[in-house]
């Protein structure tokens, strides 16, 4: 591994990929989570010759329905084609990672290590196996991040290249989502910071201001720009509209101190920490197993770990931390059918193992603690260098200007996946360094950690695609007997494939919330009171807690 050259990185990187791809077998005609909404702007492209997004879409989506308008001409449209691009989209991001990485200064087996753990987590699997949005932000997001670092390190000579590339990756990045103006931010404070420590005057250039101020300004231009066509033509997605319109009251009433807004952004911060925990808790272990960081830091993370241990223990917080996610307690989710999410009745088809979850926790604790103190070190290392440094600055404010808006509105988990590599970077830039002798057992322990997530993530991701068969299967069968969307509750992504851009949209009463108009046949795990069994499919499933069967169903009477 020391002599690891970086081609053969690459390669060994996007083997494990493609290995991860067969075995989960991500095959079948049919939507996967929200990527129904994004279908529709490639149909939309194909038919009307424009951009047009979904109401239900929050994000720009431009690049990805260029993207997935481009394939659909050449392959026909099929959700199976839109996930065989997705899936080359993140070979791409995994290689952009590890550019990333080298050019933040590990070596080749340490980008390669750092890259794995990110890729065999439930996010990085799942998502690209689909036409999800997060990888399409992301393949633009990691290359303007690398040359963001490469500007920023060049010293007083402007890499005017790299920044130009940088800005260019930038736009596109956020004409797929928004997010992705953490980047140009980040790059702007990391400028000017090292340019204030570098020479006091500096900040009365008005050429540093032009070169800190102008990535920014480009990407807000170009979301400003695009918006202004939606908004003249197809119009603006009502959900951007109702999230971009959320942040700053929310963050206005925690300013004036509302208990309530304050209460739930103290939980959402919980959350967060423990999805960052529960990824990066491998990563962070084997780090600290080499040896990695001080003696008061090492102490630092077995005290926030040891806290949250007690809490683990004492059932206050227990993953999966939050409901409704797209890792659940008993596999990969969302479980879209009536009985599930359908009624809001509950959020688990089989009750979680609570054992396996506890451990879970222990695991996250360690993680979350060593993310916890890695933020507190590089803030404190930061500021007594005045941001003389950038890389650890623009790091850091990647980091939590990305986090802040979920800590004060709300977030999925796999939004997590973004800055997902930053976290690792900043954890490898306070413990990557060995200090005292290493320890092979907790090098083991980590290595047990990263193997055991790998495992589970790719046992419920094939479990998510089994079930979906046997769903899509059922579907089938009642269009056999007559059903049409209009009279059949197929799950969210069936529903909504079909009928989110009728009218009405709103839910009626003692129905699926996904704008089921007449639930004669319904598709769903269990029986259902007032509906006879048509038919079952079993599940050809590989996580015990994952359901064994799918049903469908036909109210009685009529």
């Amino acid at each position: 591994m020391r002599s690891l050259s970086p081609w053969r990185a690459a390669a060994v990187l996007i083997a494990v990929q493609i290995a991860l791809f067969a075995v989960i077998e991500p095959r079948g005609e049919f939507p996967l989570n929200d990527d129904w909404a994004y279908a529709h702007s490639v149909q939309w492209l194909l038919s009307e010759h424009r951009v047009h997004v979904s109401d239900w879409a929050a994000m720009n989506l431009l690049p990805q329905t260029l993207a997935g308008g481009a394939t659909a001409s050449v392959f026909g449209f099929s959700f199976t084609a839109l996930r065989h691009l997705t899936q080359l989209v993140a070979l791409s991001a995994s290689a952009a990672m590890l550019w990333l990485f080298r050019t933040a200064g590990l070596t080749p087996a340490q980008a390669l290590l750092a890259a794995v753990a990110v890729a065999i987590t439930p996010w990085w699997i799942a998502l690209a196996n689909s036409f999800m949005t997060d990888f399409y932000a992301i393949a633009l997001a990691l290359p303007a991040a690398a040359l963001y670092l490469r500007a920023l390190q060049s010293g007083r000579q402007t890499d005017a290249g790299a920044l130009i590339a940088a800005v260019a990756f930038s736009v596109l990045g956020v004409l797929q989502r928004q997010v992705v103006l953490v980047l140009p931010f980040a790059f702007g404070c990391a400028w000017l910071a090292a340019r204030a420590a570098d020479t006091p005057h500096s900040l009365r250039s008005p050429r540093n201001w032009a070169l800190a101020v102008a990535p920014l300004a480009a990407s807000v231009l170009a979301i400003a720009m695009y918006k202004a066509y939606l908004i003249s033509g197809p119009g603006l997605p009502t959900a951007q509209q109702q999230i971009e319109g959320r942040l700053l009251p929310m963050l206005g009433r925690l300013l004036v101190g509302d208990p309530f807004n304050w209460l739930w952004s103290a939980k959402l911060v919980s959350s967060l920490v423990g999805f960052i925990g529960l990824v990066a808790a491998g990563f962070a272990i084997v780090l600290l197993g080499r040896g990695g960081g001080t003696m008061r830091q090492r102490a630092w993370v077995m005290i926030c770990a040891g806290t949250l241990i007690v809490l683990v223990l004492t059932g206050l917080w227990v993953p999966p931390f939050r409901p409704g996610q797209l890792i659940t307690a008993t596999g990969l989710g969302p479980y879209s059918l009536f009985d599930v999410l359908g009624r809001l009745e509950r959020d688990l088809p089989t009750p979680p193992p609570e054992l396996f979850w506890r451990a879970c926790g222990i695991a996250a604790a360690f993680g979350a603690g060593a993310f916890l103190v890695a933020i507190a070190v590089t803030a404190r290392n930061c500021w007594r260098e005045r941001g003389r440094d950038p890389r650890p600055f623009f790091l850091l404010v990647v980091v939590l200007s990305y986090l802040l808006p979920f800590a004060i509105t709300d977030y999925i988990d796999r939004y997590l996946l973004f800055v997902l590599p930053f976290i690792l970077l900043l954890l490898h830039d306070v413990f990557g360094l060995p200090r005292m002798p290493a320890r092979h057992a907790i090098v083991a322990a980590g290595g047990i950690v990263l193997s055991v997530l790998g495992l589970l993530s790719v046992a419920a991701t094939h479990d998510y695609f089994a079930w979906n068969r046997a769903r899509w299967a059922a579907i089938g069968e009642a269009g056999h007997r007559g059903a049409i969307p209009d009279t059949l509750d197929g799950g969210f992504e069936y529903d909504g494939f079909y009928r989110f851009q009728l009218l009405p949209q709103l839910a009626l009463p003692g129905k699926s919330w996904w704008w089921v108009k007449d639930d004669k046949y319904c598709v769903s795990f269990e029986p259902r009171q007032g509906y006879a069994t048509v038919q079952s499919w079993n599940v050809r499933a590989w996580l015990p807690t994952t359901p064994r069967q799918v049903l469908l169903l036909e109210r009685l009477g009529d």
